[in-house]
């Protein structure tokens, strides 16, 4: 058995072990679950959520991806990177802000689809 380093605190491997975690992978579906483009700007407006605007896409930016996402059922990461309409780091920090707050699910696996 081994020693935690600090007894008065969890461990924060087991305190977050069941909390989702993987490297994003092009090839994980990206889906629209929020009721509306004014729903999801109302979660991201909450005090919350939107704590650093400048980090994210703006919100004609984000009119855009909303409408991108609306048309289809799931759309591949890196489909959505490929475009290429905005910078990769913030389009991709902006997308897991997005699926924080419900507005999107993220999900796959990191393989490539065979």
């Amino acid at each position: 058995m081994t020693a935690k380093a600090q007894p008065l605190r969890p461990d924060p491997f087991e305190l977050f072990e069941s909390f989702p975690s993987a490297t994003l992978s092009p090839w994980y579906g990206v889906r629209w679950l929020a009721p509306s483009a004014a729903e999801a700007e109302r979660r991201l407006n909450l005090g919350v959520a939107n704590y650093a605007p400048h980090l994210f896409l703006t919100p004609i930016e984000r009119a855009d991806l909303y409408g991108a996402l609306q048309r289809t059922e799931t759309i591949d990461l890196g489909e959505l990177v490929a475009a290429g309409r905005q910078d990769e780091a913030v389009l991709i920090r902006t997308l897991l802000w997005l699926a924080k707050f419900g507005v999107i699910a993220i999900e796959g696996s990191e393989t490539t689809p065979t």
